[in-house]
């Protein structure tokens, strides 16, 4: 299988998105991604009527990164070899609490 090997940090935001959140009022997380590889940071907002707690939102989120396209691919190492992006990347969940969001 071909790996691929992402530019940027800032490409797995075409894989995973900045936010999914939804309408109604809901507990909500926002998690920053820490990269081995470089000092850049990524942050992501989730937040689901479907979940009580904040961890369960923080671990909905662990699982769809593990599962996303990004599971086959890598990123640029600091000295130069390609590292798997689920092994250079570490998630901190830095926050959260409640809010009501409506489209209109």
């Amino acid at each position: 299988m071909e790996t691929n090997i992402l530019k940027s940090p800032y490409d797995i935001y075409k894989y995973v998105p900045k936010v999914r959140i939804d309408e109604g009022v809901f507990k909500y997380v926002q998690i920053k991604a820490y990269f081995k590889t470089s000092k850049k940071k990524l942050r992501f907002v989730r937040g689901y009527t479907r979940f009580g707690l904040h961890a369960d939102i923080y671990e909905d989120f662990l699982s769809e990164f593990k599962i996303s396209d990004l599971r086959n691919m890598s990123i640029q190492g600091k000295k130069g070899s390609p590292m798997k992006v689920l092994d250079a990347v570490e998630f901190k969940c830095k926050g959260g609490g409640r809010i009501a969001h409506s489209s209109m």
